[in-house]
């Protein structure tokens, strides 16, 4: 099941700028070391289902998850 992990951080602190996935070696990021907006986190994660839609067919996929507003 591919799941979109955190893999880098920003230094000194637990804010991920760097994700990857579990199934393979496919990296995704802002683009800038930096904390990410909300904006960016959501192409991420899209970014993230395309590539297991490609990649990883038929598997169920854990990605980001947001809080319902």
């Amino acid at each position: 099941m591919p799941t979109l992990k955190a893999k880098v951080f920003i230094n000194g602190t637990k804010i991920p700028c760097v994700w990857g996935c579990s199934n393979c070696k496919a990296v995704f990021d802002a683009g800038r070391v930096r904390e990410a907006t909300i904006s960016e986190l959501h192409k991420i994660d899209a970014d993230f289902r395309t590539h297991c839609a490609e990649k990883h067919p038929g598997d169920s996929v854990i990605g980001m998850q947001f809080p319902k507003i």
